[in-house]
């Protein structure tokens, strides 16, 4: 078991790490002022993230609304948006294969893995790791395999369709006990401790960054393989309709 303090720097550059990662993917998707505008909004939500844990603001029960919301509403609304609305979203999605969206799921293992030590360090309940009923370490770890199946057509992506909503769910289901098991106003499951394991620099990061993400992945992926359904029809109507004038 690592201290607290090798914990919190181990989890810091693992949060960098996959940050550096996402810095090289988006400008795949964006050129110009775009890839300008994503780099920025990308630093702009590690920094907002990691202000409410580092000034205290996750700590504080008696903040109206509760400090979570305030991190965690404005990320989501902006992240629904981008991901399922604006044409941003649209470009992301098709900017990476289904397999490649899904696979890259597999970064959830960083988290789950941080969560699990806070957990002996009697910072997190038993209910947020994996013996508990999170099942996210088994989502995390199931990601390549489905990733490869994805890339098998129209059932591969039908199958890869069934694993990203139960995937979506599992997120649902940890933050859902997250919430309802920290101090506060929603406190309602009184754990063997409370929910102490995201108030603190640099886990703040947790519910403010790696579980958006994981979302965030999850909307683009159901938007790529909308696209790749469409892309299959448009060339099984086109191969239709040219052996039809043959």
């Amino acid at each position: 078991m690592l201290d607290t303090a090798s914990l919190s720097t181990a989890f810091l550059v693992y949060v960098g790490v996959i940050a550096a990662i996402l810095a090289g993917m988006l400008p795949r998707a964006f050129r110009g002022a775009g890839k300008v505008v994503a780099l920025g909004f990308l630093a702009i939500w590690l920094a907002y993230a990691g202000a409410f844990s580092w000034f205290g603001l996750l700590r504080d029960p008696s903040l109206r609304p509760p400090g979570a919301t305030l991190l965690v509403g404005p990320v989501f609304a902006v992240l629904i948006l981008i991901t399922g609305v604006l044409p941003a979203g649209r470009r992301l999605a098709a900017s990476f294969s289904v397999a490649l969206l899904i696979g890259f799921q597999l970064f959830r293992v960083g988290p789950e893995l941080t969560i699990t030590e806070l957990y002996y360090h009697g910072l997190a309940p038993r209910l947020l790791t994996l013996p508990g009923g999170n099942v996210e370490l088994l989502v995390a770890l199931s990601a390549p395999i489905f990733a490869w199946i994805a890339a098998w057509g129209t059932i591969g992506r039908r199958i890869a369709f069934g694993w990203n909503v139960l995937g979506l769910l599992s997120l649902f289901n940890v933050a859902a006990r997250s919430v309802l098991s920290a101090p506060g106003p929603l406190n309602l499951l009184h754990t063997e401790v409370p929910n102490l394991a995201f108030v603190d620099f640099p886990f703040g990061l947790i519910p403010g960054f790696m579980a958006p993400l994981a979302f965030a992945i999850h909307m683009l992926t159901f938007r790529a393989l909308s696209l790749a359904s469409r892309s299959s029809r448009a060339q099984w109507n086109a191969r239709s309709a040219s052996a039809a004038s043959t």
